[in-house]
Formats: structure tokens, sequence, C-alpha cells
């Protein structure tokens, strides 16, 4: 466990693990500034360190002496004390078979060699602001913690502080997931007051309701992971590059995962598995029909009629009718048919909300 003053340090710590020594002082020449560096040059001596001296992030090559990336990986995500600190692999392995493995493993992201300089120093950024951000709602959670054993006259008052700090976290994370794509952050509140509004259509219970609504916004929270030059290539992706786009679910699984908050919880499934389609040729598991979770059912149609009608740089707007009309003859393919049926029941609410929210 860290220490509390340990939670709002500036300067974060990072364990370069990488038996090359140019690639080692590549990386110390462009991280060092901003955090301090700790190295290792082989798997096992990496361990050791890390156990010490408990880092915010590692960068790991995958083929080292004595013991291999991987099973370092491996060890740490099966300890309970390390598995929340986030991998980077940095490795010259780029198969998309050496990739999905790491990502499997538990890491938050995979840079391959040669590596460009700036593209690892915003990648680390990346998964640094997010480490920041988990320990301010980690210190925030135990001084209201702390609150309510203190204070049992205000202990109804502390848990509302709670959720809200929550909410807010979750929504901070969410429009950062979309600032590359849509800025105002407003997709991601349209998707989840549409997810609730289905909700609500298909008899669910209040709780779930306001539950998704709050958790459908995170449903993209992994695209943190994506390259900008492929969330935003205007043309069609390549395979490789559709390859690495897929992966924001399994990035956004590995965000959210081991969360005390039901919420949380429920938009790390979301996020995994939103892409799915009924008819099993989604992604990441193609998952078949009532294989995928309702909740993430409800937001693949929330999410894809709210995409079809948004500009973005790479396209432009459908009308509201045209996107209707591509929701309905996705019925029974890629959406669940009895989704789609409360989607159209809802319409005159989504259509109301969509204006208030900016279209």
């Amino acid at each position: 466990m860290y220490k509390n003053e340990d939670f709002l340090r500036e300067r974060l710590t990072i364990i370069i693990c990488e038996d090359t020594q140019e690639n080692v002082d590549i990386l110390v020449e462009a991280l060092n500034d901003q955090y301090d560096i700790m190295i290792a040059n082989n798997g096992r001596a990496a361990i050791d360190i890390i156990e010490k001296h408990m880092p915010d992030l590692v960068l790991l090559d995958i083929i080292m002496p004595e013991m291999d990336g991987y099973k370092v990986c491996s060890y740490l995500k099966e300890n309970e004390k390390l598995k929340d600190i986030p991998i980077i692999f940095i490795s010259g392995m780029t198969s998309k078979y050496d990739k999905k493995k790491g990502f499997s493993l538990g890491a938050v992201d995979y840079i391959t060699k040669p590596f460009d300089v700036e593209e690892v120093q915003a990648r680390v950024h990346t998964q640094i602001s997010i480490v920041k951000k988990r320990n301010i709602v980690k210190y925030e959670n135990k001084f209201l913690q702390l609150e309510v054993y203190e204070r049992d006259a205000q202990l109804e008052e502390a848990y509302q502080k709670l959720e809200f700090a929550y909410l807010e976290t979750m929504d901070r994370l969410s429009r950062a997931a979309e600032y590359k794509d849509d800025n105002t952050g407003l997709h991601v509140k349209r998707v989840g007051k549409i997810s609730s509004s289905i909700a609500r259509y298909l008899d669910m219970d209040p709780q779930v309701v306001y539950a998704i609504e709050h958790a459908a916004p995170l449903h993209d929270i992994g695209k943190i992971g994506v390259p900008e030059s492929i969330l935003l290539k205007k043309g069609k992706l390549d395979d490789e590059e559709w390859e690495i786009m897929k992966t924001h679910t399994t990035i956004g699984r590995n965000i959210l995962k081991n969360s005390s908050s039901s919420i949380v919880n429920m938009a790390e499934l979301i996020a995994y598995t939103h892409h799915e389609k009924w008819n099993g040729r989604g992604y990441p598991l193609g998952l078949v029909g009532e294989q995928i979770p309702k909740v993430s059912r409800i937001v693949a149609v929330s999410d894809v009629f709210d995409a079809l009608t948004s500009e973005r740089p790479y396209k432009k707007a459908f009308s509201c009718d045209t996107a209707i009309d591509i929701i309905l003859e996705e019925s029974g393919e890629h959406f669940d048919p009895s989704v789609v049926d409360a989607f159209m029941k809802a319409l005159d609410e989504i259509k109301a909300l969509l204006t208030i929210l900016g279209k």
C-alpha cells in the first residue's frame, strides 16, 4: 500500500525493464525530466525492484535474460500487492498474437520497437495521468471513510460525497476518452441518457437504470490507449490499424477492473463487450445473442445511434431518420431486437434528449 502522503506526489516513479542499453538510454533521456526512473536489465531484477519500491508504472521488454516480460507481467498480476501497477510492454515482437497476449496478461498498452520517442512520452503521460487520478480518488475515499467513522451524525452525507466523487471521476474519465474525437464531451453524456431511456422501456430495475446512465459514458474509455493517428484517421483503417483499434475494449476493461463501485463494475462490463453483435460477429469475444450482457446490448444501440447522427473529422452526420432506418435494418443482426423495440418506444424521449444535449 502507498503511504497517504505519497498519493499526491508530483514526480511518480517508472521502472524501465530493458536489457539493451541503447534503448535504456533513449527512454531515460525521454522520461527523466518528468519522472523518477529506475532500471532493471532482466526480469528477475525487475521483480525485486518492483517489490521493494512499488513504482507507479512499469515499461517492460519481453525478450530478456533469466525471465521474459510475459512471465514478469503474469507474476505481477497474480500478486495481490502488485497487480494494480500498470504495465506497458515495449517490444520488438510485433505480431498480432504477441500484442493480444500482452493485453490478455493485463498490460494497459503495447509499444513496438523501433519506437517513436514522442509516442512513448505521450502514452506514458496518459497512463501516469490515470494513476494520478486514481491516487486522488483513493486519497479522497480514505479521507471520507475516516469522516464516517469519526462523525456518525454525518454518515449519510459522507456516503453521498463518496458517490459524487465516483460519479465525477467517471464523468471526467469518460470526457478524457472522447476528447480527441468529441471535445465537447456531449457524445458520452448522450449515450448515458439514451441508454437509461431504453433501460426504462425494458422495465429494468430503477437502480440498474440509474447505474447504466453513469456507467455507459465510459464505454470507450479504452480509446485513451489508442494512437490519435488511428482514432482520427479520415480514411478506412487497414487491417493492422483495425486490430489496434479493437484493443480499446480490453484496455477499457483493464482500466476499470477491480473497482469497489458497482457502477464502475458495470462500466467495465460495458467497455469490454459493447462491440459484441447479436449475430456473433462482434468483438472481442464473438458472443452471440443473450450471451452478451444486457447492459452492453443497450449501449450498443445507443452508441451507434449517436455516432451515426454525430459529425466527426472523418465523417458527416446522418439525419435522425436515416440513423433510425439503419438501427432497424440491423435488428437481429448487430442489435438485440428487444432492445431495438425499446429504443423505438423511447424515441420521442430520446429526440428530446438530443435537443437538450447539443443536437
